[in-house]
């Protein structure tokens, strides 16, 4: 008889254990997406106040099948001078520091203007192209480029590509990917 009501106590807890849980899930998940939206509203507060675009906006575009990408390869490499570094507490400054890579386009053949960027080959476009990697790299620092907490080099692809896209007026690229990078 003593086995029957222990069991019988056991099955009453782990009924209030399963409904009290389920009330802390559902009482958290709301508060869980309000703190979510405070933060990614102050992530993107935080990117226009350092004069870039959101590197959301890139995010935000469709994924594209690996099988429908085009690569387009900028063949030189590209010296690019980075942000200087603020001195340090003795007065000295650090050198300019420069950043050597070569850049891959990614570009989306399935999109409807692809044929008019005479599919794929962005031979005519390669300075405006080099001109936005150029402008985006120099608002970082070398240590900037470096830190691996923030992730910067997705930041700095995110925002490549965004400003590709406004400038070229066309969602055709869809990634951007740098090699034999190098620094100095």
């Amino acid at each position: 008889m003593k086995k029957n009501l222990v069991s019988i106590i056991i099955l009453a807890l782990l009924i209030v254990n399963l409904f009290l849980t389920c009330f802390m899930m559902f009482s958290f998940t709301g508060a869980a997406q309000k703190t979510w939206m405070v933060v990614s509203d102050i992530a993107y507060a935080m990117d226009m106040a350092k004069g870039g675009t959101p590197a959301t906006e890139a995010a935000e575009a469709e994924d594209v099948p690996v099988t429908d990408q085009v690569p387009y390869n900028i063949t030189e490499p590209m010296t690019i001078p980075l942000k200087a570094e603020p001195p340090a507490a003795d007065g000295t400054t650090s050198p300019t520091s420069y950043i050597i890579i070569q850049a891959s386009l990614q570009l989306n053949s399935k999109h409807e203007d692809y044929k008019d960027f005479g599919e794929g080959d962005l031979t005519q476009y390669v300075a405006i192209i080099q001109d936005e990697i150029i402008s985006v790299f120099g608002r970082y620092t070398k240590s900037d480029v470096l830190s691996e907490e923030r992730d910067t080099l997705t930041q700095i692809k995110s925002e490549i590509v965004a400003q590709l896209r406004d400038r070229l007026n066309s969602e055709i690229v869809y990634d951007i990917s740098f090699r034999d990078i190098k620094y100095s």
